[in-house]
């Protein structure tokens, strides 16, 4: 279960890393910056998803399947490179749909303060939704922890972040733009194509998790079987 848990905690750091890093590096140069009320939103709700799933519980029962036997291995880069991929082409895509509704920089100013614009709304949705989603997809569970749906605090988390994700999205009322630091949509088209791009990366980055645990995990489990009797696994109690 150590195993099992550090790794997760690795690939979640990774991606979140990644993706903070093409924040502050890409987006500073176009003098787009993230307010302190943002700054503190976010960190709380990654915070207590992070802690959620530091507070997992291991399971009692024993599983014949083994854990990926080292930190750095296939499976691990591979899955990251694939979420990351995918992190930065609806980056990319998001970037495109502002400056094709009209959005224009000024020239670099290493000293510009944070100002709320069109391109600081969009990716400070896209960002909440990638770091969410990759606490959610990276969370093995069982059959080492408890599973996605037995940790309460990181499932109730988990969809309390999505629904204020889809409330940013829908801007139900000015008062919430207002709260969070963040402008209006200039149509319904810009506003349905963000939200389809948090739901297609998350959908992906689940797809992506998912195929590479199946690929990888394939020789581990041809490694154990048949090392412990399934009839001595079964009779022992959670």
């Amino acid at each position: 279960s150590t195993l099992s848990s550090t790794l997760d905690m690795f690939k979640q750091l990774s991606l979140i890393s990644l993706i903070a890093a093409y924040n502050m590096s890409i987006l500073f140069v176009e003098n787009v910056r993230f307010g302190e009320r943002q700054n503190l939103i976010f960190s709380i709700i990654t915070s207590v998803a992070s802690m959620s799933v530091a507070w997992a519980v291991p399971r009692r029962k024993l599983s014949i399947e083994r854990p990926f036997p080292s930190f750095f291995n296939g499976y691990l880069v591979t899955s990251v490179l694939l979420q990351f991929g995918t992190h930065l082409l609806f980056l990319h895509l998001t970037h495109k749909l502002v400056f094709e509704n009209g959005f224009k920089i000024d020239k670099f100013n290493y000293n510009a303060r944070f100002t709320p614009n069109l391109l600081n709304t969009a990716m400070y949705i896209m960002r909440g939704e990638m770091d969410i989603v990759t606490i959610c997809c990276n969370y093995r569970g069982a059959p080492f922890m408890q599973s996605f749906s037995e940790n309460r605090a990181l499932l109730i988390g988990i969809i309390l972040s999505g629904l204020a994700i889809a409330v940013l999205v829908a801007q139900i009322h000015p008062a919430v733009n207002k709260a969070f630091q963040l402008v209006p949509f200039p149509n319904k088209k810009f506003q349905f194509l963000l939200g389809s791009y948090c739901v297609l990366d998350s959908l992906f980055c689940i797809i992506s998790e998912k195929l590479c645990m199946w690929y990888f995990s394939r020789e581990e489990k041809d490694k154990t079987k048949g090392l412990v009797e399934k009839d001595v696994v079964d009779g022992l109690s959670d």
